[in-house]
């Protein structure tokens, strides 16, 4: 391979690659061998697209909302990768110390968080979302809209903290120039959009918060979507993409769907955060609420929370005036949230 060097305002040094630790359609990833905090993506056939965006992105780095502690939640890059000439070839970005991260998917279904993260409670999984709203918000306030947030690019750590990763894939905007997201998932994108090219719009911070509530809704309700239920009617049952299109949602309102047997009740979610997720999910993108109103009302919620006394692991809302997890517990024969052995107690 041509010689390399890292890039940075008033600094230019070799890049040493070590071990490939990602390849993908349009880039591979490398470690970094004298810097073990960074890894370099190189891009396999370099443009002028993804050498203006990159350095767009370069040019206004959002707050990362963790501070300048160890945690990084934003992976975003911080250098360019250039060859002997000056040409861009790619970026360096932080290095995640992948062992001690989980993808969203795999903390919010209890089967696969029973053995992906054991120990955790209900709590957790709101701070969760917390973290993923306000790293979203920071974003949004520098100015740029993901557009493909999803479960995949969501890693979570043991103490709740996230990071969003795979961001040379977000709309960045540049004076009048817009890179926009060329790509989504159908389960996370906002009703407005089904059936669009997203290589043809401008994504909005809307857009962001409608996923933001999918995958909210999945880490607080044990995995469902919010757009999933039984159908009532006599015609073929509609799919996921329909229910999103039409706004049904059995959680709220629909009539046509009623909420699946083995999924939790809109109840506990109490009332305030059931308006916040309705919002949300349902009203046209201007009429949502933005991301900082969801850590705003998340921290709320959280401060208001109560603890079961039989297990510690069942935090629940203060409207409720019992558990719910260990009436699911009770219905269902298996404990969403089962608590290690010791911190059980009886009433």
């Amino acid at each position: 391979m041509k010689h390399l060097f890292i890039e940075r305002p008033g600094n230019r040094q070799p890049l040493v690659l070590g071990s490939q630790l990602g390849r993908g359609g349009e880039a591979n990833v490398y470690a970094v061998a004298d810097q073990p905090a960074l890894a370099a993506k190189l891009w396999l056939e370099p443009d002028q697209v993804q050498r203006a965006k990159l350095l767009a992105m370069l040019r206004t780095v959002p707050q990362d909302p963790a501070g300048s502690g160890s945690h990084i939640s934003l992976a975003w890059p911080q250098g360019t990768v250039v060859d002997a000439g000056g040409q861009v070839m790619g970026f360096v970005m932080p290095r995640l110390a992948t062992g001690s991260y989980r993808a969203l998917h795999q903390i919010y279904h209890p089967g696969s968080r029973r053995t992906a993260a054991p120990g955790l409670g209900w709590h957790w999984l709101l701070r969760v979302a917390r973290n993923l709203s306000a790293t979203l918000a920071s974003l949004h306030a520098a100015g740029y809209v993901v557009g493909d947030l999803n479960e995949s690019n969501v890693l979570v750590s043991d103490r709740a903290l996230v990071t969003l990763i795979d961001l040379d894939s977000i709309q960045v905007r540049d004076g009048a120039t817009v890179w926009r997201c060329p790509v989504g998932k159908l389960e996370y994108t906002a009703p407005e959009l089904l059936g669009r090219s997203f290589r043809e719009v401008d994504r909005r911070p809307g857009h962001d918060v409608f996923s933001l509530a999918v995958l909210s809704f999945q880490l607080l309700m044990e995995g469902s979507h919010p757009f999933s239920g039984v159908w009532q009617g006599d015609t073929e049952p509609p799919g996921l993409e329909d229910n999103i299109r039409a706004r049904r949602s059995p959680w709220f309102g629909s009539r046509q769907l009623s909420v699946p047997p083995a999924a939790p009740p809109a109840r506990v979610l109490g009332p305030r955060l059931r308006r916040l997720f309705s919002r949300s999910l349902l009203a046209p993108a201007f009429a949502r609420p933005s991301a900082r109103d969801w850590q705003r009302e998340l921290d709320r919620f959280e401060q208001s929370l109560k603890t079961c006394r039989v297990n510690p692991l069942h935090a629940y809302s203060a409207s409720l005036p019992t558990c719910p997890w260990c009436e699911r517990r009770l219905k269902l024969g298996i404990d969403p949230f089962p608590a290690p052995a010791g911190l059980q107690s009886g009433k």
